[in-house]
């Protein structure tokens, strides 16, 4: 008996069976399902209960941003984006050379895109926080975002844990590798706009920061520091403005002091533009072997305790570039004065004098 062939599908019916195996597929591995561009996330503000326009959802926003993150981590999401908005955060205490839980932290191998996002900082009283954090991690950037601290509604009254209340930063950075700042404001921190920075002594098994850059950002209104470089190798400072940094000392644009036993090394600070900072532009004060080149700055520049340092290139208008005899190997190639300046080589004194 001869066979009956099959008959075969319409393309209509072919497609229906493609639309059904996609929708199978999709309801067995749902994280497929969420909004994907180019293995992107996009975050569910609902899901997490993250809002926008609400003060006063200040630390469930922490806890949910963190939480996706920490969702499309789990995903293998390499980018993810913040729906454009304007939210706030509250801040969580925090200690020094320890890490920032308290913070929104991003994970590593990941970029955390703000899309033009403005985040503001509840006011409150803690003398130590961070509202972005990247601890511990590889491969992290964070980009494209405005950041707005609580300096001006900030309570100083409490200084049980700081007489200065100076350590509030937009961006803390510790004992982290291959990670980016980059295109963010950061506006009116009680302290600094961005610290790299590192977990206990080297000597007891902590970690500094590797390959660290700081691309782009403008840093305006803090009160201690532009961005203080505490733990670092490798680290690139570029194209970022700073301005406006007065409040408690040492008030600098950019400040290179390591401590504990940290170390500030092969860092390339450059093509930055610093303004109207009471303690001066661009501070030397210790580390080795790092350039400090095609700076525009209106401040002085200074080297402190510093060793093999180059600083070639900048140009500074109506001030010096100031060598203290404290300093070694430091060397200045090509650097251009506007108006009244010079280099001046000085004795360091006990208390620093602050520029202007």
């Amino acid at each position: 008996m001869k066979k009956q062939a099959l008959p075969r599908p319409s393309w209509r019916q072919f497609a229906a069976w493609v639309i059904l195996l996609a929708s199978l597929i999709a309801f067995a591995h749902p994280a497929s399902s969420k909004t994907i561009i180019n293995d992107a996330y996009t975050i569910s503000l609902s899901q997490f209960g993250i809002q926008t326009q609400n003060p006063a959802n200040g630390t469930q926003n922490v806890v949910g941003l963190n939480l996706a993150l920490q969702y499309a981590a789990s995903r293998g999401y390499r980018k993810v984006y913040l729906p454009r908005g304007e939210y706030w955060l509250d801040g969580g205490e925090i200690a020094l050379h320890m890490p920032q839980i308290n913070a929104v932290r991003i994970p590593s191998n990941m970029t955390l895109d703000l899309g033009g996002s403005h985040i503001h900082l509840n006011p409150n009283g803690k003398p130590h926080y961070a509202m972005f954090a990247m601890d511990s991690v590889t491969g992290s950037v964070l980009q494209n975002g405005t950041l707005y601290g609580d300096r001006d509604g900030h309570d100083y009254t409490d200084t049980s844990m700081s007489l200065t209340h100076e350590f509030g930063y937009g961006v803390s950075i510790s004992s982290s590798e291959n990670c980016v700042v980059r295109n963010m404001k950061i506006e009116a921190m009680t302290g600094d706009g961005i610290i790299l920075t590192g977990y206990q002594w080297l000597s007891m098994g902590g970690m500094e920061n590797r390959n660290i850059k700081l691309i782009d950002n403008e840093i305006a209104n803090c009160r201690r520091q532009g961005i203080s470089l505490v733990a670092g190798v490798n680290t690139e400072i570029a194209g970022n403005t700073i301005y406006n940094i007065s409040g408690t000392p040492p008030e600098n644009g950019i400040d290179v002091e390591v401590e504990l036993d940290f170390t500030a090394s092969g860092s390339d600070i450059h093509d930055n533009t610093i303004r109207s900072c009471s303690g001066g532009s661009i501070v030397a004060y210790s580390g080795d072997g790092y350039t400090v080149r095609r700076n525009q700055v209106t401040n002085t520049l200074s080297a402190f305790k510093c060793s093999n340092v180059r600083i070639e290139e900048n140009e500074i208008d109506d001030n010096a570039i100031v060598i203290y005899d404290t300093t070694s190997n430091v060397t200045t190639v090509n650097n251009r004065f506007h108006g009244i300046g010079g280099i001046r080589y000085e004795v360091f004194p006990l208390d620093p004098p602050i520029a202007t």
